[in-house]
């Protein structure tokens, strides 16, 4: 999925992206 990468992209940009980051690595850690 290109488009998630180019999402975290964009985020990347913003200030909130750390905050986004951490809740998308809270996810992962949850799947797994």
């Amino acid at each position: 999925m290109n488009t998630i990468h180019t999402l975290l992209q964009r985020l990347d940009k913003l200030e909130a992206a750390d905050q986004i980051r951490h809740l998308i690595q809270s996810i992962y850690a949850f799947m797994r």
